[in-house]
């Protein structure tokens, strides 16, 4: 029954190296923010000019909760990914294994073709109206 599993774990191996690198760079991009913000305090009188204070406000807000919650979430997906398809992986060949001993139980007509795991090729697409290409 196994017609072979259709991802490969390797590509979301590098899905999930890329989602995390992509973690880093948001800190690595606020941090940056943050830094140059740092110069921003006592270089006006933020009483006369409250623009500042609330700039250095939304840095703060935004380097001590916003971006470690979206980091959070960011490599928990990339996580989540690789696990899932590893696990779906490891049911996937349990399964098929398995039902192979109940197999007889359930004839298939000779008249009607096996079914076929669909192509991960995005060549193999199927076009849909509008210009949208969807995977089958």
């Amino acid at each position: 029954m196994n017609n072979g599993f259709n991802l490969d774990p390797e590509m979301i191996d590098n899905v999930a190296t890329g989602i995390f690198t992509l973690s880093e760079d948001l800190y690595s991009n606020m941090n940056l923010v943050v830094v140059d913000s740092d110069g921003l305090e006592g270089s006006v009188d933020t009483a006369a000019f409250t623009g500042v204070a609330e700039v250095l406000q939304a840095v703060g807000k935004w380097g001590e909760e916003f971006v470690p919650t979206h980091r959070h979430g960011i490599e928990e997906f990339a996580g989540y990914l690789v696990v899932a398809i590893r696990s779906t992986e490891e049911i996937d060949d349990y399964v098929s294994s398995e039902f192979d001993q109940y197999a007889d139980q359930f004839p298939r007509s000779a008249d009607v073709p096996a079914p076929a795991l669909p192509s991960p090729d995005p060549a193999d697409a199927v076009p849909v109206p509008g210009g949208l290409d969807v995977a089958v």
